[in-house]
């Protein structure tokens, strides 16, 4: 999401405006802004491209991220094809292209060959944005403060389409959140392609992910402060310490797990064991968020099917995760890529196998979501930030004491997250006269559920 909205951001500068759709015309420029992590991801670009090429031959194509950092030739010539290395000048080449069109400039057949640069550092990528750029408001600024990897997991590419570990120097990071809550968003969240390697040694000492934390929280009026995922020993007392002393650091930690197995791990060349996790998740959830914040959310990263999960292995893992505590989990089938070292271990389990695995997990995900949220219902919620206002009602299925006092079905609802990232929407007839507005932090009862058991997600319903 930070790469595309950086993208916008630049085309934006050049005079270029989102296409909203209007009647028959078309879009002059698509940018489709790859992704690398599983193969089926690497596929969806290249249909999306056909598709696209299809519909709108006249159309200028960009295709840049993951996939287009490693697999260049695999996109044709029917567009131009900028890798990551390459985003600083990918507004250059698409105006480049589009005065070609209309003959103010001759044609160049070199203009999208790549230029063996090295990789660009943050700061050349980052803009300031917020989540959403629409009549429901801004409520929500995500800040890319580390770039690359310097991990070599057995299973993935992204290192090759990334480069190595960079990361944003302090007095920026700060300057990009005081721009974003000067736009009036009430939460910024950190990311990163492997944020625990946030590293910033151009000051006198060395800062990492916690410090920074702590000094973005010490130097800015950033209401409220998230950080997306990271390694179990990455997640250090220090957090937990921050999460019970300020309330402003949100109490919600996503886990890059993918296994539970030792052997697996191994296999994986992950830097850290079953024992290692189990301190992890127990030392989270012991922990108290200040001020009655609610209990840590925790959400975890799992594959299923990598070479070697036999069945017993399944089993056990399966086993293990049911007796972890944890809140949420996202779950995806391994997949192979290309010039990886899994391609080469043996073991190899069928798709389908590594399918059935996800689905088996996922339910055991939902069904711990509901646990967690059936025994929170009638409990007031003080810390819902309103992010959407739709006629859309949410997806899934209703219960709780709401549902059996709905005399009309609400014709608007709110959508917000709390600090420890409950899902909550707000039934606009629910708000008992009080107008509810996006970028609104609200204070609500909970009534009920949504369970959507297609997504695997369970929502609360709140009443103001």
């Amino acid at each position: 999401m930070t790469d595309s909205q950086f993208i916008e951001a630049e085309l934006k500068k050049k005079g270029w405006t989102p296409f909203r759709g209007n009647g028959d015309e078309l879009p002059l420029l698509y940018v489709i802004n790859s992704c690398t992590v599983t193969n089926e991801a690497n596929k969806q670009a290249k249909r999306a491209l056909a598709g696209i090429k299809k519909s709108n031959p006249n159309s200028i194509v960009v295709v840049t991220g993951c996939a287009a950092e490693i697999d260049r030739l695999g996109f044709g010539s029917s567009c131009i094809v900028a890798g990551n290395r390459d985003k600083p000048r990918l507004t250059e080449l698409i105006i480049r292209k589009f005065e070609e069109r209309l003959g103010c400039r001759p044609h160049d057949d070199n203009m999208q060959s790549h230029v063996e640069v090295g990789w660009p550092a943050v700061g050349e990528t980052v803009s300031v944005f917020r989540k959403a750029d629409n009549a429901c408001g801004k409520t929500r600024g995500f800040l890319k403060i580390q770039e690359g990897c310097n991990a070599r997991c057995a299973y993935c590419a992204v290192p090759f389409a990334r480069g190595p570990s960079r990361s944003l120097e302090v007095p920026q990071v700060i300057k990009f959140v005081r721009e974003i809550v000067n736009r009036g968003a009430k939460e910024v969240v950190f990311t990163g392609i492997n944020l625990g390697q946030y590293k910033d040694e151009s000051g006198d000492r060395r800062t990492d992910l916690l410090t920074l934390v702590k000094r973005v929280l010490d130097e800015t009026a950033v209401a409220r402060l998230r950080i997306s995922s990271l390694d179990p020993t990455e997640i250090t007392s220090g957090f937990v310490k921050l999460v019970e002393s300020d309330k402003r650091f949100c109490p919600h930690f996503h886990v890059s797990l993918q296994s539970v197995s030792d052997g697996i791990l191994a296999s994986m060349k992950r830097r850290y064991r079953f024992s290692a996790i189990k301190d992890c998740l127990d030392m989270l959830k012991s922990c108290r968020p200040f001020d009655g914040g609610g209990p840590v959310f925790i959400g975890m990263d799992v594959m299923t099917g990598f070479p070697g999960e036999a069945d017993n292995v399944f089993d056990e893992v399966y086993r293990l995760l049911s007796k972890l505590p944890w809140d949420r989990l996202h779950v995806f089938p391994f997949s192979e890529r290309a010039n990886t070292l899994a391609v080469g271990l043996p073991g190899n389990v069928p798709v389908s196998k590594r399918k059935m695995r996800a689905k088996e997990l996922n339910r055991l995900s939902l069904k711990r979501l509901v646990e967690r949220y059936t025994g929170v219902i009638n409990s007031v919620l003080k810390d819902v930030l309103v992010e959407s206002i739709s006629n859309k009602p949410p997806r899934g299925r209703m219960s709780g004491s709401y549902l059996n006092n709905m005399l009309i079905k609400p014709s608007l609802w709110a959508t917000g997250h709390t600090g420890n990232y409950t899902r909550v929407v707000i039934p606009i007839e629910a708000t008992n006269g009080r107008q509810v507005q996006s970028n609104e932090i609200v204070k609500v009862t909970l009534k009920g559920l949504v369970i959507d058991e297609q997504g695997f997600d369970v929502s609360v319903i709140g009443e103001i």
